[in-house]
């Protein structure tokens, strides 16, 4: 804020957006951004236009004043895509702006911007909890082998998925993309000794499945439960390098 205009339109406000902009750019790992302002409905159409989203539940008051709270999360539109996303919005404004009159509504221009670039964006990320991506993981190693059904996984969503493929795949090219990461997972076990065993596992019961469990446990001249125990540990480490991954 300024010292003389505190939160108004001023010099002092361009230069803390700036900063921000150069503070995401710089720094890695964040997740969510935070932005309270003295008079939230006055910079709710330039933060809609910046993407910044309106959270009524975190408000806070300081004295007798209320301070409205806006936010980014940057786990669903990271960096890269957000800058993307006001460089398409700056085009679409300077389109409207072209046979715009004197005397026209800039909050209604901004608005008219934001709908139209909200148009050629593309779909949100999911982000999931951990535990319900694990059950996600778990979900395609169940059906590893049947790609009709993984197309109603949450994980097509995800950043680790969307990071893999163009932003326009189609659905097909998402599966095989999040089975190929399923896959390496599991394959990057093999470089322990230690692990190595629950990758055959995990090799005999989702990539290449044996008719039952018990016959995958005979193949590997495995008891039982030494094979549930391999298989278990198995799915979480799989699990664990992907969240790594999604996360990172």
């Amino acid at each position: 804020m300024a010292r003389d205009t505190h939160q108004a339109v001023s010099p002092i406000q361009s230069l803390i957006f700036i900063n921000f902009m150069q503070h995401h750019r710089s720094s890695a790992g964040l997740a969510f951004t935070f932005f309270p302002c003295a008079e939230p409905d006055f910079w709710a159409a330039i933060f809609a236009y910046a993407d910044l989203a309106r959270i009524s539940e975190a408000d806070f008051e300081v004295g007798d004043r209320l301070y409205g709270v806006y936010g980014h999360d940057w786990r669903v539109v990271p960096f890269a895509a957000w800058q993307t996303l006001l460089a398409q919005r700056e085009i679409a404004a300077a389109a409207e702006i072209m046979p715009v009159g004197i005397g026209a509504n800039p909050q209604a221009l901004l608005t008219t911007s934001y709908a139209s670039a909200i148009s050629s964006s593309n779909e949100p990320l999911v982000v999931l909890s951990q535990p319900d991506f694990v059950e996600a993981v778990r979900a395609v190693l169940r059906n590893f082998s049947h790609p009709n059904i993984l197309q109603g996984n949450p994980l097509l969503r995800s950043r680790l998925v969307t990071n893999r493929v163009k932003a326009q795949a189609s659905k097909t090219e998402r599966v095989a993309a999040l089975q190929a990461l399923v896959r390496e997972a599991a394959e990057s076990l093999q470089s322990s000794p230690r692990e190595a065993k629950y990758y055959w596992a995990l090799y005999h019961t989702y990539l290449h499945p044996a008719p039952t469990q018990e016959r995958a446990a005979e193949r590997l001249d495995l008891p039982f439960s030494t094979f549930r125990r391999h298989l278990k540990a198995g799915i979480m480490a799989v699990t664990s390098n992907l969240w790594s991954q999604e996360i990172s």
